[in-house]
């Protein structure tokens, strides 16, 4: 009996695993945002339409400011998929940020609650997200080779 059940177990589990599939792409929290410019959206629907790129800074990081500074090197990015999501700071605090960097023609949103970043249990920002259809297709932690990173997200928003 017990050499049954042990096959019998061997032939579902293998079966229910692959009925499982892939793991699927986190996707993006329900969280309302509301940009500088007035723009509100609910963040689960950011690339839904066309693939994105969410930045995601908070306050205060140098790293976070270096990061967005890279981003004026790249003028491919637009507001229409590019947004900037600032993590502990208010819509002043995200308007004076946005201000240093007028160059950048993108969607400027604080998050000061940093519900984005907790929805997406993320341990540590700057983060890049390549969002597809509402879900996070990959992620890059802080920032690497320039150069490398610049014909990544080009590459991305041009597809």
């Amino acid at each position: 009996m017990n050499k049954f059940v042990i096959a019998l177990l061997m032939l579902i589990v293998p079966a229910v695993v692959a009925a499982a599939g892939p793991p699927m792409a986190p996707t993006l929290p329900v969280v309302q945002l509301t940009s500088i410019t007035g723009t509100a959206v609910s963040a689960d629907q950011f690339g839904v339409e066309k693939k994105m790129l969410l930045i995601l800074v908070t306050k205060g990081n140098p790293a976070g400011e270096r990061l967005i500074g890279f981003l004026e090197s790249v003028p491919e990015l637009s507001a229409d998929r590019v947004a900037i999501i600032v993590g502990n700071g208010d819509s002043a605090v995200v308007a004076t940020i946005a201000q240093r960097h007028q160059t950048l023609k993108v969607e400027w949103y604080p998050d000061p609650d940093e519900q984005i970043t907790k929805g997406l249990k993320l341990q540590a920002t700057p983060v890049i997200l390549g969002i597809r259809s509402g879900s996070v297709a990959w992620r890059v932690v802080g920032l690497r080779d320039e150069e490398e990173m610049g014909k990544t997200l080009r590459g991305w928003i041009s597809r």
